[in-house]
């Protein structure tokens, strides 16, 4: 169970950084100040509130006889659902259609390179 909320945790972990380049990409540097400042907010609010979540669901748990780490593990495995949905939900294309490239073309490319010049290309 606890590989399962680490991987679901692992893919969610890359939202900070894709908010962080949404929002440094923003046009307006009032704009981007503000959603740099409140990334930061977010994060010290986590790092607040989430620590004590933990310690509060862990000992209620105890006292109702679950394993002591199965709540707050549940709790976290529910707000990283919760955060990859509303990502995947709300969160609007930033690229054009121009922009786009297929999988199919980059690996294609890739392929060619790599026999062309005997290199391995990475892909990112």
């Amino acid at each position: 169970m606890f590989l399962l909320f680490r991987v679901i945790g692992g893919i969610c972990k890359g939202n900070v950084s894709l908010c962080t380049a949404i929002v440094a990409d923003l046009p307006c540097p009032k704009a981007r100040n503000r959603g740099m400042a409140m990334i930061g907010i977010a994060f010290s609010v986590g790092f607040t509130v989430g620590p004590l979540m933990g310690a509060y669901f862990a000992v209620t748990s105890r006292t109702t006889g679950n394993v002591f780490f199965q709540t707050p593990a549940l709790i976290a495995l529910a707000f990283s659902v919760a955060d990859l949905l509303v990502i995947w939900l709300m969160l609007p294309e930033t690229l054009t259609e121009n922009v786009k490239v297929s999988l199919g073309k980059v690996l294609l490319l890739k392929s060619f390179c790599t026999s062309t010049t005997g290199a391995d290309l990475p892909l990112g």
